[in-house]
């Protein structure tokens, strides 16, 4: 969270009123009674007795659309065998015109700038450039996203390592990763607006937007907040960000519902949306500017809450909201005009101030000593105390240590919603991270390229995901049970949704159509190529063993690379500490003489391994046997 919001570590609240649910009187006495310069008495027309309208209206999208829950909008002619593949829900974000007009334009920027440095086929042939099509992009963007599968940072290492759980060599070779990612376009540099900031970017944004918006139905609860896009070189409209994990960069806006999925948003130096909607600023306008979108996608939208920071929270936000049939929850800064209050020093913790003006509440929280929280909110009226459990750390006399202790805590519900619902955007750029597809590059455009891949495949995961618990609780629900003979899905985790994206991706730039899996051919092919290679390596090195192939594909077969889990005492005997994560990788202890950790053991070794190591060990060991 930004500076000024909600803490998650509140001590335990003391104090008359805490445990009421009554509206809270103030603890200062009457406006008369101020004598603190710093305290202000209440501002004309603002009153410490709520005179607004108790409660909120409900919820609306339209008579089409009430009752329907939201998640993602389905084809009518999509089947279940679409509905579980990655590909099918990546397509909705990422479109084939997408593509097409990124093949294009990279086409005709490799000619355009071999041309302008007289790179030939005659002059450079290692140099010269080759166009790309549909299918070999497939296997670009494949090659991209099983880079991510963990992040690795020398994508060249990908490239030399025999590891059989990557399919980056199988999808593209080295040379032409590099060839495509360097000459990666998505505009026509001679007839294209320069005077857009983003015209190198326009076409993929506004596509990835638009179906961003077309593609889900909104919750009655959003946030929004800022998303940040690392760039470390230079450029008139890079932001100094301290707050952000990605550091400097670019700021965008965007409007996000619940798990994490980006409904909207808009680049901060996009000249195409307005800076004075209702006469608000221009951080105000980007604001209102997204709920605007939204609104236009569903014209019938009322009553729903938005959450956000102290960034945008203001007086003025709230009533153009209002007029909007729209309600507002966030923190809000000490010295936001034109409402300025305080508490007193010598108020107890747990101390709640209120104001009110029509719908609008603005109220002010001592959780601790020498902390106030101040929010503002249209949701709640008035603001009421509710009991939540936080984490406070606890010293063990027996264990000489401290442990977690949960203990009932009474806050404001306005500062509860909030620390519930204002985390949609934080989640978006959490699913980002894990997995990203963004590379070095000295291109400040392409960050927003690896930007809106990176949304695409998230929102693609949250569409799946959401789509199958609601049909799971549809088919539960369901009173007759042979109509539903399915047994009940297991849906996909985000590696390996992206690791099949990938696995598909590159079925499709083969010309096979869309998989499901990596076909048994295909990998027992790719095993082979592999085995064959290191086995033929192991016999021209003097004193090897002599194993066949086939006897090394079965040894093989016996066994399965996985990933540790925790583990508790009980089941100790499969790691050699139930406290740990990884363990030695056998490999690299025996045949390099190195300690090396690893989270991957093997099934039936029970030994840590490196997925670069697995073939490697097991073949010394099918030697041997």
């Amino acid at each position: 969270m930004e500076g000024g919001d909600c803490t998650e570590e509140e001590t335990e609240i003391v104090g008359g009123d805490a445990n009421s649910d009554d509206e809270q009187a103030p603890t200062s006495g009457g406006p008369g009674d101020f004598e603190d310069n710093d305290i202000q008495p209440p501002r004309e027309g603002w009153s410490e007795t709520f005179t607004g309208t108790a409660g909120v209206h409900e919820f609306t999208l339209g008579d089409d659309l009430d009752g329907v829950p939201y998640g993602p909008r389905v084809q009518a002619d999509a089947g279940e065998s679409d509905l579980r593949s990655p590909l099918y829900w990546f397509q909705r974000f990422w479109t084939p015109e997408m593509s097409n007009i990124t093949v294009a334009q990279t086409n005709l920027y490799a000619f355009q700038r071999m041309a302008a440095t007289a790179e030939s086929d005659e002059q450079q042939p290692s140099r010269a450039f080759k166009s790309i099509d549909g299918r070999e992009f497939h296997a670009f963007l494949a090659a991209l996203i099983s880079l991510g599968i963990p992040a690795q940072s020398n994508y060249k290492k990908a490239f030399q390592e025999r590891n059989p759980l990557n399919i980056v060599q199988e999808a593209i070779s080295l040379n032409r990763f590099e060839q495509i990612l360097r000459f990666l376009h998505c505009c026509d540099n001679n007839k294209d607006d320069r005077s857009d900031p983003l015209f190198k970017i326009r076409k993929i944004l506004c596509a990835l937007n638009e179906n961003c918006k077309s593609s889900w139905i909104i919750s009655p609860i959003c946030a929004i907040d800022e998303m940040d896009v690392g760039w470390r070189g230079l450029h008139k409209h890079k932001e100094r960000i301290t707050y952000k994990k990605a550091g400097d960069g670019f700021l965008i806006y965007a409007l996000c519902d619940e798990g994490g999925y980006v409904f909207n948003f808009a680049v901060k130096f996009d000249p195409l949306w307005r800076r004075d909607i209702d006469g608000l600023p221009a951080t105000f306008s980007a604001f209102l500017h997204l709920v605007d979108e939204m609104r236009m996608q569903f014209p019938n939208y009322q009553y729903g809450e938005i959450y956000a920071d102290n960034l945008y929270s203001s007086i003025p936000l709230v009533q153009s909201l209002l007029k909007r049939k729209i309600y507002y929850c966030g923190t809000l800064r000490s010295n936001r005009k034109p409402l300025n209050f305080a508490l007193n020093d010598e108020d107890p913790v747990g101390t709640i101030r209120q104001l009110h003006k029509g719908d609008i509440t603005v109220m002010i929280w001592r959780p601790k000593k020498g902390k106030e929280v101040r929010m503002i909110t249209s949701v709640h009226r008035p603001v009421k105390v509710t009991v939540v459990q936080r984490k406070k750390p606890t010293y063990d006399q027996d264990r000489r240590h401290f442990i977690r202790m949960f203990v009932d805590v009474a806050v404001p519900d306005c500062s509860k919603d909030y620390n519930f619902y204002m985390n949609a955007v934080d989640i978006a750029d959490q699913l980002r991270s894990y997995y990203t597809t963004r590379r070095r590059t000295n291109k400040w455009w392409h960050r927003l390229f690896f930007f809106v891949l990176d949304t695409a495949i998230c929102n693609a995961f949250v569409s799946y995901k959401r789509y199958w618990e609601i049909e799971s609780e549809r088919r539960e629900q369901s009173d007759n049970v042979d109509e539903n003979p399915t047994p009940p899905f297991r849906s996909l985790t985000h590696r390996e949704f992206n690791t099949l994206l990938a696995e598909e991706l590159l079925a499709l730039s083969k010309g096979s159509g869309r998989k499901r899996k990596r076909s048994a051919s295909s990998s027992s092919s790719s095993t082979s190529s592999t085995v064959k290679r290191l086995v033929a390596r192991r016999r021209s090195t003097p004193g090897s063993g002599g194993a066949t192939d086939n006897e090394v594909r079965k040894f093989l077969a016996l066994h399965r690379l996985e990933k540790m889990v925790y583990r508790t005492t009980e089941c100790s005997e499969l790691s050699d500490s139930p406290r740990h994560y990884s363990r030695d990788c056998m490999e690299c202890k025996i045949g390099m003489q190195e300690r090396k950790r690893s989270v991957y053991f093997c099934t039936e070794c029970n030994v840590g391994l490196h997925p670069q190591c697995y073939t490697k060990y097991h073949l010394s060991r099918a030697g041997k046997n």
